[in-house]
């Protein structure tokens, strides 16, 4: 699978089914690191212009317009993304964060992970 397939993957309704059984964050991240699409985009995040993209689709994410009486559709994406991301260029993604916690609306996990790399103090 490209880049776009998996992001496409980890965008629907069907992965955030199946990761969001978990009950705190660990247990979140491990669901979804068992899950190919997301070892597939961690494997493509070699490259900075995919970097670049998931940044560029983390900002699209956020702001999009959702229905304020449900969950953010996008939560799981947002989350995973801003935390690969993370793993790669910290920077980038703090940038990406900000925006999250500005424009997302109704997002539990991404809000939590974009928190966390905002109150970051290693220097990283």
């Amino acid at each position: 699978m490209n880049a776009n397939e998996v992001m496409h993957a980890i965008e629907s309704p069907e992965f955030a089914a199946r990761v969001n059984v978990a009950s705190d964050f660990q247990t979140f991240l491990r669901e979804a690191s068992e899950q190919e699409a997301v070892s597939s985009l961690r494997r493509e995040l070699a490259s900075d212009d995919i970097r670049r993209r998931l940044c560029d689709r983390i900002c699209q994410l956020a702001r999009q317009q959702i229905d304020l009486r449900y969950e953010n559709p996008n939560d799981t994406a947002l989350t995973l993304y801003l935390w690969l991301l993370s793993l790669k260029e910290p920077q980038r993604a703090k940038r990406a964060a900000a925006v999250v916690v500005a424009h997302a609306r109704q997002c539990w996990w991404a809000t939590k992970v974009a928190y966390r790399l905002l109150h970051d103090t290693d220097g990283s």
